[in-house]
């Protein structure tokens, strides 16, 4: 599995191998995260999430996403938890069903 580059201070905007990708933005919300269909349950998502989470830890900073229930698991396995009334929810309030807000944080701080 092809590595990601790191960057030295910041997320990079697009985690991505041969099998999917993800993007997250410089406030470390995660979005349009996918692996391509003949490629799940794999293992393919879980190496370019680790990547993302990499950054997070290292950079110190917390991560944050909407997620269908379905995909709660490999969220709650990353260290992810469905965060209620978060002022970063962006969604919070909107009309209609919602889609959970997932917050993790970091698990060492930058130095």
């Amino acid at each position: 599995m092809p590595a990601v580059e790191h960057l030295s201070d910041q997320f990079k905007p697009v985690y991505e191998s041969e099998y999917g990708q993800l993007t997250v933005n410089p406030a470390g919300y995660v979005n349009n995260f996918y692996v391509k269909e003949e490629h799940r349950g794999k293992g393919h998502g879980s190496a370019i999430g680790r990547q993302l989470i990499e950054d997070a830890d290292r950079l110190g900073k917390p991560l944050y996403a909407h997620a269908r229930e379905e995909l709660h698991g490999w969220y709650r396995k990353a260290g992810f938890e469905v965060v209620e009334n978060h002022p970063k929810d962006f969604m919070a309030g909107a009309s209609g069903p919602g889609v959970p807000f997932l917050v993790r944080e970091p698990r060492r701080r930058a130095s």
